[in-house]
């Protein structure tokens, strides 16, 4: 079983505490759970629409604020990243239909009824499971990586 399904619990006896571990709750696909507890649509949508924890952050940042306006300045302050990157962040986001562009800056927006309810799932799974979320995203950056190191030159030992 993998590790991320199993939870250690403390258990009070008489004198002592004894840890035990125990199978975390999992669902099968029939229910869309994974393994881990994040629903399957959600980890799906992480995977195609959010590149990095900061990306993930932004996004419910604005869901949570859908009425203000945010400039790549005042969210990079929020997020602790450069103003550079924070309108990267703004602009990635209109471009997967989660954000809008405005007269004043950018602003909370998806498309569909559909988006917004994988993006109301996210929030829950963030809330709920906020290890399993970052973990699904730092896997897909480290697998960017491995796929773009298979094309860099290295120069042969023997050589």
């Amino acid at each position: 079983m993998a590790a991320a399904a199993m939870q250690a619990q403390l258990v009070a006896r008489p004198g002592h505490f004894e840890l035990q571990r125990r199978n975390a709750v999992t669902k099968g696909p029939e229910t869309g759970m994974t393994e881990e507890g994040v629903p399957a649509e959600v980890r799906e949508f992480l995977l195609a629409c959010i590149d990095s924890v900061a990306e993930l952050e932004a996004l419910l940042l604005l869901r949570e604020n859908p009425g203000q306006d945010w400039d790549a300045t005042t969210l990079a302050r929020r997020l602790y990243v450069t103003d550079t990157e924070g309108a990267k962040i703004l602009d990635h986001l209109v471009q997967c239909s989660l954000a809008e562009r405005t007269a004043a800056g950018f602003h909370y927006q998806v498309r569909d009824v559909e988006r917004r309810r994988l993006v109301d799932g996210l929030a829950q799974s963030h809330a709920k499971f906020l290890v399993l979320v970052t973990r699904v995203i730092h896997e897909k950056a480290s697998g960017i990586r491995k796929f773009a190191n298979a094309f860099k030159f290295r120069k042969d030992k023997d050589t």
